[in-house]
């Protein structure tokens, strides 16, 4: 075989898009068989959350950017033949941490699914009563922590993008831009996704009897010298998923900062741990 006959040979990615019914590239606002053939494809593999319609909308479309995004592919939200190719694959990478996957009641929580990733941080998260242009990345903590704690309980990844899509469409954006969302953000999106939810707590030991029943807690905290979740100014929401009588166990939204579990002795006495939203899907105790 000569050298020029070797350039020409068709890759893997060719042939997979290439047989007897050609495979149909697929993006925002196609819908058919072969779009619900797909969703189900990212249901399988733990990346869409939602209804199976055939209609490729924008929850379809991050479900896409998603898996493109942890499986090395382009993120464009096209579903060609390269995506469609690791779609097929039983080796493709989850769209939760596979320790998610049978967590069991006490955790662990979803790690991936934070405001800051490159994917989403930039996508306007705007209020209107700001001059500015506020993102994902800078103003999305409440509905990135849902995201995180919603995506924990069904096992299945709902990305930020998409609960703020939900804020947005539903005015529930604050308009001054200080608080994220208004505050009955958080009983209308438990009807959305079908949740139940169990109203607010400030106990400590309220939070752990509902994480050792399968539920998960959304808790605001508020700036302190005690941690690093938040600038000493700011807020953020973090997601509860474990306590026992060491630690409290957390995944934190903002993507801009880190910390620790915390130990249950500092949180008990924490002035900066307010109130805290409890969920749970119907399968719990």
């Amino acid at each position: 075989m000569t050298f020029n006959e070797k350039e020409i040979k068709p890759t893997a990615e060719e042939l997979e898009g290439k047989s007897s019914t050609q495979v149909r590239t697929l993006r925002l606002g196609d819908s058919g068989p072969d779009v619900f053939e797909m969703q189900m494809k990212l249901i399988n593999h733990h990346y869409f959350f939602g209804l199976s319609d055939g209609y490729f909308d924008a929850s379809t479309e991050w479900a896409v950017k998603y898996f493109q995004s942890r499986n090395y592919l382009a993120t464009d939200g096209i579903a060609g033949p390269a995506t469609m190719a690791a779609l097929n694959s039983p080796s493709a990478r989850r769209g939760v941490d596979n320790a998610v996957i049978g967590r069991g009641p006490q955790g662990p929580a979803e790690s991936q699914l934070k405001m800051g990733d490159y994917l989403w941080s930039n996508v306007p998260f705007d209020a209107a009563g700001t001059p500015q242009v506020e993102t994902i990345g800078s103003s999305a903590n409440a509905p990135a922590a849902i995201a995180i704690a919603f995506s924990t309980l069904f096992e299945n990844a709902i990305t930020p993008p998409v609960v703020c899509n939900f804020v947005m469409n539903n005015g529930l954006r604050d308009h001054t831009g200080n608080a994220g969302v208004i505050s009955s953000f958080f009983v209308r999106v438990a009807g959305e996704y079908d949740v139940q939810y169990h109203g607010t707590t400030n106990s400590i030991a309220a939070i752990q009897t509902h994480c050792q029943n399968g539920g998960i807690a959304v808790v605001r905290v508020v700036g302190n010298a005690a941690h690093n979740y938040c600038s000493l100014n700011g807020a953020t929401y973090l997601v509860v998923y474990k306590v026992d009588n060491n630690y409290v166990y957390i995944q934190n939204s903002n993507g801009n900062a880190s910390g620790a579990n915390v130990p249950r002795s500092v949180w008990n006495n924490a002035t900066w741990v307010r109130e805290a939203h409890l969920y749970q899907t119907g399968y719990g105790a």
